[in-house]
């Protein structure tokens, strides 16, 4: 704990020209004086805060198991902060607790803080957003890999995470480094396979002032000693040019930093999470993946199952993602038809979680009513899976699909075609099959 005094007037004064932000509160937390600098990066007015507590203008990023207190010192400890009105994400730097020279039984907190170097969300390249709370699963497999990944925690050891793209590997890995010893360190996230393979190398090692054309005059810090004390997390690592390979095993193994253009390497503390949905051994034999670099990074492994492995969490993980949409977009959508739920079930899902959620968003924005229906699926959707289903799936399911689709185009069959993706004459003779009769559809509303 910091007990400096210092004279309330002259510091006052000097806060009125400082370029940080400066919040002032009394010993319980109320903010008693803010600069004018602090009221236009949080976007607030002085009557949204002289008066009011702290912690009810400001939201703290913190991992559950941290906590934070104005009566005692959190020198030099970043935070993403944003404002409860405007949700825009900050960082605190410094937050002291100073004894006030007019009262020497008094003391004042100072807060200064700076806005981040761009507009930034939790799920920027320095913060990890997710917890373990954040994986949505009912499904045995999934409590699988969090009850392997928690075991990861514990450890120092580099992790590779196997998955196919869009199964949540980035949460995982965001989940490890926040349940860690680390989770106060930075959270720095690269795509090897986004960016092209002639700039890999700065991004990840950084460069000196004038090493190449177009280089910033005072250099620029990789991604590495960016997550010094904290988590790299290497995304598509199967991606990743063999010559860079080669340098990030040299890294692994010494732990120094040395940056284009530099002299002097620097050591670096910091923990590698790779991801590939890459199946490595097999690009080993393909001479595309070092099979050094390999058994480095793999330490540790978590295989994460595709959705359709998975089953179970298609509901809860369709009812999550109906609510996250509608706070977003103030909806009020409730829930799916069963007849949608079963063709979710019965859809394999390719695209994974990321193909789920996109489905179910765009259902939510198309229904009408507060349950999601056949006739708000996407078309391309509907043709590609739907018309096939119907030639192999079970007879129940095939009867409530046509009869559903009818009632949602009111018995116009040419609608069902189109809807289904099917010919007419198909229609027909499944209608003859199932004893279905379009004209009972007819002048009902859908």
């Amino acid at each position: 704990m910091y007990e400096l005094t210092y004279n309330t007037n002259h510091f006052r004064s000097l806060m009125r020209t400082c370029n940080t932000g400066v919040i002032i509160t009394n010993s319980t937390g109320y903010i008693i004086d803010m600069n004018q600098k602090a009221f236009e990066l949080l976007e607030l007015r002085e009557e949204d805060c002289i008066g009011s507590h702290f912690f009810d203008i400001l939201d703290f990023s913190l991992n559950p198991k941290d906590s934070i207190s104005l009566s005692e010192s959190m020198n030099a400890y970043p935070l993403l902060v944003r404002t409860k009105k405007y949700k825009k994400f900050k960082y605190v730097f410094c937050i002291d607790l100073v004894q006030n020279s007019t009262n020497s039984t008094s003391f004042d907190t100072i807060i200064t803080f700076y806005p981040s170097q761009s507009d930034t969300t939790p799920q920027s390249n320095f913060m990890a957003s997710y917890t373990f709370d954040s994986i949505i699963k009912s499904s045995y497999h999934m409590k699988q890999v969090e009850r392997i990944s928690k075991v990861a925690t514990r450890t120092s050891s580099n992790v590779l995470i196997y998955g196919e793209s869009g199964t949540g590997k980035e949460l995982i890995a965001h989940a490890i480094h926040n349940e860690s010893n680390r989770r106060k360190g930075p959270f720095v996230a690269l795509n090897c396979g986004a960016i092209p393979a002639g700039l890999i190398e700065s991004e990840l090692f950084g460069y000196e002032g004038g090493t190449f054309t177009g280089a910033r005059s005072t250099g620029q810090m990789g991604k590495i000693e960016m997550a010094s004390g904290g988590t790299l997390f290497l995304d598509e690592i199967g991606n990743m040019p063999l010559h860079m390979q080669v340098i990030l095993l040299r890294f692994l193994e010494t732990r120094e930093v040395l940056r284009l253009g530099g002299k002097n390497p620097k050591k670096v503390d910091i923990r590698v999470i790779a991801a590939t949905n890459v199946d490595l051994k097999k690009a080993i034999t393909e001479n595309t993946f070092r099979e050094d670099l390999f058994y480095r990074l793999n330490v540790f492994t978590i295989n994460v199952p595709p959705l359709r492995e998975r089953k179970e969490d298609i509901k809860i993980l369709v009812n999550h993602f109906i609510s996250q949409i509608n706070e977003r977009e103030n909806l009020n959508v409730t829930g799916v038809d069963k007849t949608v739920l079963e063709l979710f079930m019965e859809y394999n899902w390719p695209g994974n979680i990321r193909e789920l959620e996109n489905i179910v968003e765009w259902c939510v924005n198309m229904a009408d009513d507060k349950i999601i229906r056949l006739k708000d699926l996407p078309n391309d959707f509907i043709k590609s899976f739907l018309s096939k289903k119907m030639e192999k799936s079970d007879p129940i399911l095939e009867k409530r699909i046509l009869n559903t689709t009818l009632s949602n185009v009111n018995g116009n069959v040419n609608k069902a075609s189109a809807l289904l993706g099917v010919s007419r004459r198909t229609l027909y003779r499944k209608f003859e099959k199932y004893d279905i009769d379009p004209s009972n559809f007819r002048n009902q509303s859908s």
